[in-house]
């Protein structure tokens, strides 16, 4: 009888961090209805969180909700119950859109998982702080626990507001701009860092007071 292929050492079944704000996790069937209030309709969602249970289990990707958790501040704010869930408030989704094997791109001749991230938080939550709170800890469960090597970003030259969060948690130097298919050369701009290079933006963060993990 043969055996069934393993699992990569980084995939699980689910995935959960928290930060002092948030809860990261993987989603649930629950959370297609106020999922849908940011990204598509209910049953298309529901479909989508079930795909993403297979693959987060097979170590394709890493898909996670942004969890707010329950605070007398947002007792004050109407529209938030409408993006309740079990565990606090779905604002917004980040995690790992996939993982490879690839060449560093330090020119070190050797293999390293390269974990590709993103985050996005509903409009009515911007300039608090989640969206740096939520990369900076995936990011961290990325390198320190699932073993990534590099992690790269991905959004539009022109999408400033992503673009100066990169900037706070000091990646600026890492940006190239290139360009996707038959587009213009700067129509893409992408983050590619190591381990290194991280713990010395980290290092910047905090330095500025801005490290909230």
């Amino acid at each position: 009888m043969s055996q069934a292929p393993s699992r990569p050492h980084w995939a699980r079944p689910s995935h959960k961090l928290q930060t002092p704000r948030l809860t990261l996790r993987s989603a649930l069937p629950s959370d297609a209805l106020p999922f849908a209030l940011i990204h598509l309709a209910v049953e298309v969602q529901a479909q989508r969180l079930e795909a993403q249970k297979i693959s987060t289990a097979a170590g394709k990707n890493a898909f996670l909700v942004i969890i707010l958790k329950a605070s007398e501040e947002l007792a004050e704010i109407d529209y938030v119950e409408d993006l309740r869930v079990h565990d606090g408030f779905l604002i917004g989704m980040t995690g790992f859109n996939s993982f490879s094997v690839g060449k560093s791109s330090d020119g070190a001749d050797e293999d390293v998982l390269i974990g590709d991230t993103g985050v996005l938080v509903d409009y009515r939550f911007a300039r608090r702080g989640f969206a740096m709170e939520s990369l900076c800890a995936v990011v961290e469960y990325g390198f320190c626990d699932l073993g990534c090597g590099e992690i790269s970003l991905d959004t539009l030259a022109i999408n400033a507001p992503f673009r100066g969060l990169m900037d706070a948690v000091g990646l600026r130097d890492v940006v190239v701009l290139r360009s996707v298919g038959d587009g213009t050369l700067d129509e893409e701009a992408h983050y590619v860092f190591n381990v290194r290079k991280w713990e010395t933006a980290k290092k910047g963060v905090m330095g500025n007071g801005k490290w909230t993990l």
